[in-house]
């Protein structure tokens, strides 16, 4: 016989044996169900909480998510996890701020620019035309309109110019894009709390310390600065008719 091998074989049990038995007493204590040995998995704060989650035992006895267990049992990581919650919540005002005021400042670049189509000069189909700096006559997409065409125009001198429309537009473009960025930061904080808030699947101190690495990466992103008012249409107009000498 190889007592060598039926040795370890027992050794073996007993761990397996072990192992399932401590992992039944915490399934038990988690549950607040009492079984004669002293418990050996959660501190007496949550064995407490568990008491008072029961009752007078009407209710079948409550569970402990997993979550609360960690912040119970493990003060390191409940420091950590308070840090990481407290720069979250910064950020995300910080971020809802951010958001409030880019969305007013794309609604007024968007108001300016709907003010500058407005005024600007027509072709008969209802295309909205403007004068570069050159004499130029131009779309909207910088397209040169004919000369014949635009010889037909009769400008007053007030239109706005090409050069202030393409600012404006800019403009608005940049200030769209800013509101998309604030929103793809706010969706990456929304699915940060959601990872940090997990009850059953919480993440690791150490995931935590990354997380909150991120949060605070993003909230430095929104520290109080001076943003670019939109141009109004009221600063800059064409004042020249285009040269048509030699139609």
């Amino acid at each position: 016989m190889d007592y060598t091998n039926a040795f370890n074989d027992i050794v073996r049990a007993q761990k397996d044996a072990q192992r399932q038995l401590d992992f039944d007493d915490s399934q038990r204590e988690l549950a607040g169900v009492e079984v004669g040995r002293i418990g050996r998995f959660l501190s007496p704060e949550a064995r407490e909480a568990l008491r008072e989650g029961r009752g007078d035992g009407s209710r079948g006895g409550s569970s402990m998510s997993a979550l609360d267990w960690m912040m119970l049992n493990d003060p390191a990581y409940a420091r950590a996890y308070e840090g990481a919650m407290n720069a979250l919540a910064d950020a995300e005002r910080a971020v809802d701020r951010a958001l409030e005021q880019a969305l007013e400042r794309a609604e007024t670049a968007q108001s300016i620019l709907d003010d500058t189509l407005e005024n600007a000069m027509k072709l008969p189909d209802g295309t909205a035309v403007f004068m570069d700096a050159e004499g130029v006559v131009r779309s909207e997409d910088g397209e040169a309109i004919d000369p014949v065409l635009a010889a037909t125009l009769e400008w007053q001198g007030n239109e706005p110019s090409y050069e202030l429309f393409v600012e404006q537009r800019d403009g608005l473009g940049a200030a769209n894009d800013a509101v998309a960025d604030i929103r793809r930061d706010q969706v990456e904080l929304g699915d940060i709390r959601e990872e940090l808030t997990d009850q059953d699947d919480p993440p690791s101190k150490e995931r935590v310390n990354v997380l909150q690495d991120r949060i605070e990466e993003i909230g430095s992103g929104y520290a109080p600065r001076e943003q670019p008012e939109p141009v109004a249409s009221t600063q800059s107009f064409s004042a020249a008719k285009p040269d048509l000498a030699g139609l």
